[in-house]
């Protein structure tokens, strides 16, 4: 497929383990391995292989993200802004309960 991938790992607050990005080579091997950090930016071409390890301790949230130069494979804008929002909304409720505890 091509385009580019972009995914942002957000970590909130509590201590992780695990959850490590990873791109695999041919023979299905760990190739690199990109920690998940707060408010980190992983961007990547759609053509390579890749996975995330298991999360052993705390929270990991990833909203992936494809770019696209063909027309026939974009994605609606009011689809795009009804995620936008909804998310925006889940992140706002996050920070109240977290400010609640």
């Amino acid at each position: 497929s091509s385009g580019i991938n972009a995914e942002w790992s957000i970590t909130p607050g509590s201590p992780t383990e695990g959850g490590s990005f990873i791109f695999v080579n041919e023979r299905q091997e760990v190739d690199r391995e990109v920690k998940a950090v707060e408010g980190r930016l992983l961007g990547f071409s759609a053509s390579h292989l890749h996975g995330v390890k298991s999360l052993v301790q705390g929270s990991r949230y990833a909203i992936g993200v494809w770019f696209t130069h063909s027309i026939e494979h974009a994605m609606d804008m009011e689809i795009f802004k009804s995620m936008l929002h909804h998310l925006k909304k889940r992140q706002k409720n996050n920070k109240k309960n977290k400010e609640e505890l």
